[in-house]
């Protein structure tokens, strides 16, 4: 919370609620702040931003069978996730790419995931998304046995990555 509310964050009151459809929200001092959270086997991961729809994503890494990849990504996609920098991932990046992008525009995985677009992905992680004509900005890393994605709706360049770990 200290990046989002600077240094004075501790004064802050801050509570998490759920809408009518169940996308989570940060509450700040009565203020509503879009929230994506995601967790798994240990993990817990949250991305948040004054003024924009960000979405997150963490999976547990491991190898997805090449066979898995037509049901979410098409042959030009697989390619763009080539310049990944660890190969045998490669997959579940993708898959963690489209899954925080659909938080960052408010469906979640309501739709399918083949309707993200990966157009391109750097050696450094930072992506670039598309989908229904809406640019998405987004980035993927490798930390401690998980692949994470963060993307954030109506940027289609995301800036360098700022990472915090812990409750600060």
């Amino acid at each position: 919370m200290r990046r989002l509310l600077g240094d004075d964050a501790l004064d802050h009151t801050v509570e998490v609620e759920r809408d009518k459809w169940g996308v989570p929200w940060a509450v700040v001092d009565g203020n509503l702040i879009p929230l994506s959270v995601s967790h798994t086997d240990g993990w817990a991961v949250a991305a948040a931003h004054p003024r924009i729809r960000v979405g997150i994503d963490v999976e547990r890494t491991s190898e997805l069978p090449a066979s898995f990849a037509r049901y979410f990504l098409s042959p030009n996609e697989v390619a763009a996730l080539g310049r990944w920098e660890d190969r045998p991932t490669s997959l579940l990046a993708g898959w963690t790419l489209k899954e925080a992008a659909l938080k960052a525009l408010g469906w979640g995985l309501t739709v399918p995931p083949r309707t993200v677009l990966i157009r391109s992905i750097g050696s450094d992680g930072r992506a670039a998304l598309t989908m229904a004509g809406e640019e998405l900005g987004a980035g993927c890393w490798r930390d401690d046995g998980v692949v994470v994605a963060v993307a954030c709706a109506g940027v289609p360049k995301l800036p360098a990555l700022s990472i915090s770990r812990g409750g600060s």
